[in-house]
C-alpha cells in the first residue's frame, strides 16, 4: 500500500507535499526524499495512508497532474498504476476537483483563469447612451472585482 510520488517540483516543502497527499486522508507514513548533503528535495516521496482504501483513488487522482513545470507520477510503489474500482469513481471525481484547487494554490505566478460571458444583461437602448454605457461598465467592474481579478474586459455589445 506504499505510494511513490515522483515529479515533485524541488521547491515544494514537506508541508506542501503532505497537505496535497492528506487531501485524500490521514497518512500513516510519509517520507520526502532529500539530498543528504544539501537537504534539498530530490523531487520524489513515499507515503502510506491510514485508510488503505484511498490508495488507488489518490494514485489515480494525482497521477499526471501538472505542478509548475513538472508532471506528477503517482503509483503504488510495488507495481504499476491501477485503475480505481467503479464504486470509487465519485470519490475520485471529488478528489480530482480538490487537487485541481490545490494545484492552483501552489503554482508560482498568476493562477489559471475562467472566462465568463454574460448574455442578455442589458437592453439595446441602454448601450446607445455613452453615460449609461460607462455606468454599466463600472458596475460590471465592481461586481466582477468581488470575485476575481479582471485583466481584460470586452466591450458590451448588442
Amino acid at each position: 500500500d506504499r505510494i511513490f510520488v515522483g515529479g515533485l517540483p524541488y521547491y515544494f516543502t514537506e508541508a506542501q507535499v503532505r497537505e496535497l497527499l492528506e487531501s485524500f486522508g490521514a497518512l500513516k507514513g510519509f517520507d520526502l526524499v532529500k539530498d543528504r548533503e544539501t537537504g534539498n528535495s530530490k523531487g520524489y516521496a513515499f507515503c502510506v495512508y491510514l485508510d488503505t482504501s484511498v490508495t488507488d483513488i489518490a494514485c489515480a487522482a494525482l497521477n499526471g497532474i501538472k505542478m509548475g513545470d513538472k508532471t506528477l507520477t503517482v503509483r503504488r510503489a510495488n507495481q504499476g498504476a491501477m485503475q480505481p474500482k467503479p464504486e470509487q469513481e465519485s470519490v475520485l471525481l471529488h478528489a480530482q476537483q480538490q487537487i485541481a484547487f490545490q494545484v492552483n494554490m501552489f503554482q508560482p505566478g498568476p493562477a489559471a483563469t475562467t472566462v465568463v460571458c454574460l448574455t442578455q444583461v442589458v437592453a439595446e437602448d441602454e448601450l446607445k447612451d455613452d453615460e449609461e454605457y460607462e455606468d454599466i461598465m463600472e458596475d460590471m467592474r465592481q461586481e466582477g472585482g468581488k470575485f476575481a481579478f479582471c485583466y481584460k474586459e470586452s466591450a458590451l455589445t448588442y
